[in-house]
């Protein structure tokens, strides 16, 4: 989820400073959704009781960890240039590093064939939204 809360604190850390980029590989998939649409899609959900079963919460434009890092240093005026070696992630976080060394390529079919319409599906202006937002607070 990218909003003001979320994995997306922690991310923009080594870019701060300058030493941020992909973790691991770079070439595992990552799924993601602006809080926004999350919180449109549950009301959705609830809405339209014809839906069941379940729904993938994710944005339909799904990207690599390289293509992420990328993006999020553009738009914080960053390099994205330091990858984060495997070994590394593992010994600092453990079993949680296999959550962001392995990625899964979600879409979200069930809910775009039932009618809900993003209003992020592209992740540059998805974190210009968050940026913007965490500017103006």
């Amino acid at each position: 989820m990218l909003g003001r809360e979320g994995a997306l604190n922690r991310m923009i850390i080594p870019f701060k400073f300058y030493v941020g980029g992909p973790l691991g590989t770079g070439n595992q998939w990552l799924s993601w959704i602006h809080i926004t649409d999350l919180t449109r899609m549950i009301r959705f959900v609830i809405e339209n009781q014809e839906l069941t079963g379940p729904i993938n919460a994710t944005a339909p434009g799904s990207v690599t960890m390289k293509e992420f890092s990328h993006v999020l240093g553009e738009v914080m005026n960053r390099p994205s240039w330091l990858q984060v070696p495997t070994w590394i992630l593992k010994v600092a976080l453990g079993q949680m590093a296999d959550m962001l060394l392995h990625g899964q390529r979600v879409v979200p079919n069930k809910i775009i064939d039932a009618g809900f319409e993003f209003r992020f599906n592209k992740l540059k202006s998805t974190l210009e939204d968050v940026f913007g937002a965490r500017n103006g607070e």
